[in-house]
C-alpha cells in the first residue's frame, strides 16, 4: 500500500524542481477533485428536486418544452446544466490527472531504478487514458464543438450569474475574497522549498 500523505509531501530527497511542482499540483488536482465531486452531488440534487416541484410553482409556464429532457436543462436551465457537467466531469479529470502527477513527481527520488521506470509508467498510463477520455469526450459532446467550449460556456455563464447581474449577490463577492486569500496560501505553498521532516514528530 502506498501512503499518500508521503508521495504528496515535498522533502529534501526532492532535488529536482519539476518533481517538487508536479507533487504540490498532484495534491491540488486531488483536493479539487473531491471539491468538484461533492459539488457536482449538490448541484444535481438541487437541480433535480427544483424540477420535481416545477408543477406546483407559478412559473413552470415560463420554460420552453424540448424533445429531450438533456434539451430542456440546455434551453431553459443553462447554468444548473453546465455546473452539474462540469463539476462532474472535471472532478474526475482532476481525479485522474492528480494521481498520474503523484506517481511522476515520486519518480526521481523513488529509490532504485526499478521504481522509478514504474512510477514513470504509472503516471505516464494514466495521463494517457486521461487524454483518451478528453477525445472520446470530445466524440461525443451535445450543445459544445468540444470540451474546451463547454469550459468557456460556463465560465462565461458563471460570471453572469454571481458577478454581472443584478441585484448584487453578497455571498458570491464574499467567496470571492474568500477565494483570493487561498490563492494566496497556494502561491506560498508553490514557492516555499519543502516540507518540515520533523513534523509529526515533535511532542
Amino acid at each position: 500500500m502506498i501512503d499518500q500523505a508521503d508521495f504528496l509531501k515535498t522533502t529534501k530527497k526532492d532535488t529536482k524542481l519539476w518533481a517538487r511542482f508536479t507533487k504540490r499540483a498532484a495534491h491540488i488536482l486531488l483536493i479539487s477533485a473531491f471539491a468538484l465531486s461533492v459539488f457536482s452531488i449538490f448541484a444535481t440534487t438541487v437541480t433535480g428536486t427544483m424540477l420535481k416541484s416545477l408543477g406546483d410553482r407559478d412559473i413552470a409556464e415560463e420554460y420552453e418544452e424540448t424533445i429531450s429532457p438533456m434539451g430542456f436543462l440546455h434551453k431553459n436551465l443553462p447554468f444548473e446544466f453546465l455546473i452539474s457537467r462540469f463539476s462532474f466531469l472535471q472532478g474526475l479529470l482532476h481525479w485522474i490527472a492528480g494521481v498520474a502527477l503523484m506517481y511522476i513527481g515520486n519518480a526521481p527520488a523513488a529509490g532504485g531504478k526499478a521504481s522509478t521506470k514504474m512510477f514513470y509508467f504509472i503516471g505516464t498510463s494514466l495521463m494517457s487514458a486521461l487524454l483518451l477520455m478528453i477525445a472520446f469526450l470530445n466524440k461525443h459532446m451535445n450543445f459544445y464543438a468540444s470540451y474546451l467550449h463547454m469550459i468557456a460556456d460556463f465560465h462565461l455563464q458563471f460570471f453572469q450569474q454571481y458577478f454581472l447581474c443584478t441585484p448584487v449577490r453578497p455571498m458570491a463577492w464574499l467567496a470571492a475574497a474568500v477565494f483570493t486569500l487561498s490563492c494566496k496560501y497556494f502561491y506560498e505553498a508553490i514557492m516555499a522549498e519543502d516540507d518540515d521532516e520533523d513534523h509529526g514528530k515533535r511532542e
